[in-house]
C-alpha cells in the first residue's frame, strides 16, 4: 500500500521587516490574539505559529514569543526570577539572547523593559508586587552606573541601596536619558 501525501495547500512565509521584528511586546500579544481568536495562541507550537502568521520567525521574534508565552503563564517571574528577567531584558530591547553565558543589561535597557513588562501585566488588571530582592538586583545595576537616587520607573529602589556622589546634573541627566530612552524604544525610533 502506498500512501502519497498531498497537501493542496503551499505555505509561503514572508521575511518579518525591521518593524514588524521589533514589535513591543504589548503589540505582539495583540497580534497573536487577533489571529487565535478560536484558541489560545499559549498553547501553540511555534511553527504553527509561523504558519499562521505567514511570517518566517527570526530568533528575536521566536525569543519574544517564549517571553510573551512565559509572561502569560507567570506574571510575576520577571520580578521573582533574576535570570528570567536578565535574558527577558535583553529579548524585550530587541536582543536575542544566548544561553552560553549571562547578559549584562544596561539601566535603560531594565528601564524599557520594566515599562513594557508593567505594561502587560496591567493590560491584564494584574498589578504587580515587587519584592525587594528584585530591589536589590535593580539597585545593583543602578550602583554600577552610579546612582545615588532612583529615578523614573527605579522610583521602587530605596535610596539606601544606592551609592552617594551623583551631583543634581547627573540626577537629571539620568532622568532625561531614560525617558528619551523609552520614548524611542516605545516608539520604534532608530538610528
Amino acid at each position: 500500500m502506498d500512501l502519497i501525501y498531498e497537501h493542496p495547500e503551499t505555505f509561503e512565509l514572508l521575511f518579518p521587516t525591521p518593524e514588524q521584528e521589533k514589535v513591543r511586546l504589548i503589540d505582539l500579544r495583540a497580534q497573536l490574539e487577533q489571529a487565535f481568536k478560536e484558541e489560545p495562541w499559549q498553547d501553540l507550537e511555534i511553527e504553527t505559529i509561523s504558519l499562521e502568521l505567514k511570517l518566517l520567525l527570526t530568533p528575536l521574534l521566536r525569543d519574544k514569543i517564549e517571553v510573551l508565552r512565559i509572561l502569560e503563564a507567570h506574571p510575576s517571574l520577571y520580578y521573582n526570577d533574576p535570570a528570567f528577567m536578565l535574558y527577558a531584558t535583553e529579548v524585550i530591547n530587541n536582543e536575542s539572547v544566548s544561553f552560553d553565558s549571562v547578559p549584562h543589561c544596561t539601566t535603560l535597557e531594565i528601564a524599557f523593559a520594566l515599562s513594557e513588562v508593567h505594561q502587560l501585566l496591567v493590560a491584564r488588571n494584574i498589578v504587580p508586587e515587587i519584592p525587594s530582592t528584585f530591589s536589590k538586583v535593580v539597585a545593583y545595576f543602578l550602583r554600577q552606573e552610579g546612582y545615588s537616587e532612583p529615578v523614573g520607573v527605579f522610583n521602587f529602589v530605596p535610596k539606601e541601596y544606592l551609592v552617594e556622589g551623583q551631583l543634581p546634573e547627573d540626577t537629571e541627566a539620568k532622568l532625561k536619558a531614560i525617558n528619551a530612552y523609552l520614548y524611542r524604544m516605545s516608539n520604534h525610533v532608530h538610528d
